[in-house]
């Protein structure tokens, strides 16, 4: 199994370097770790040394924003790659394979994960955020989630790479979640709950509130893999 997951990993890396749009797609959360850590001080304080505004008041928003587009970039790499290798009838040659369709399933739902996961330990340090260790794994894990929720939305509901193209573009709606939140008082703000992003941005609010972060965690894990299991059996069924 293992030896299979390396040769499906090394044929990754060479598709995505004859691909410059998916390797810049990959280089694209640690550009936006840059672009947060390094870019987005230097704005501010040129902002506020030239034009006396300061973003500060946003800047918990600037962090969610930058915070989800981790998974969606990385998610969105994955459901490009499962959607040319639908195109190309790949699937259907690894689903009769010792590695199986389940296998094949598996590895693209838990490779974008781990990538996320890693590009998020390295977002999370280096902003410095402020919450217990144990409470700093429990919002990487939510968060990472988003990574094969998106991959599996893009090839469940494209049928080829123009279609994923333009579904990627729905992205833009993940990102709402924060922003409803941050300015809509919070009545209204559940008008947007049918979003993941919702959840996940809840959870991370309440455990720096320190408050009902437990409960929210546990709706936001049902609600994740509620998604995740729905658009798993779609695509699955469509493989067939």
């Amino acid at each position: 199994m293992i030896k299979r997951i390396t040769l499906m990993a090394i044929t990754d890396i060479k598709n995505l370097r004859h691909d410059p749009m998916l390797a810049l797609a990959l280089l694209g959360p640690f550009i936006l770790i840059f672009i947060y850590c390094t870019g987005l001080p230097m704005f501010m304080d040129i902002l506020w040394s030239q034009f006396s505004l300061s973003l500060f008041p946003y800047m918990k928003l600037i962090f969610y924003v930058f915070l989800l587009m981790l998974p969606v970039l990385i998610g969105m790499i994955a459901g490009f790659l499962m959607l040319e290798e639908r195109d190309m009838q790949i699937i259907s040659y690894i689903s009769v394979t010792p590695f199986g369709k389940k296998g094949y399933l598996y590895y693209r739902l838990i490779s974008p994960f781990v990538i996320t996961v890693f590009s998020l330990v390295i977002f999370l340090e280096l902003s410095g955020i402020a919450v217990p260790f144990i409470w700093k794994i429990v919002i990487i894990v939510i968060v990472a989630l988003l990574a094969p929720l998106f991959a599996l939305f893009l090839v469940t509901f494209a049928t080829n790479r123009v279609e994923g193209l333009a579904l990627s573009k729905s992205s833009s709606f993940l990102l709402l979640a924060p922003f409803v939140i941050h300015f809509a008082p919070e009545k209204i703000q559940w008008i947007v709950s049918i979003l993941p992003t919702f959840w996940t941005v809840k959870v991370i609010e309440e455990i720096t509130a320190d408050t009902h972060a437990l409960l929210y965690l546990i709706v936001a894990l049902l609600f994740h893999f509620v998604l995740l299991f729905l658009l798993y059996k779609k695509f699955d069924r469509g493989i067939c």
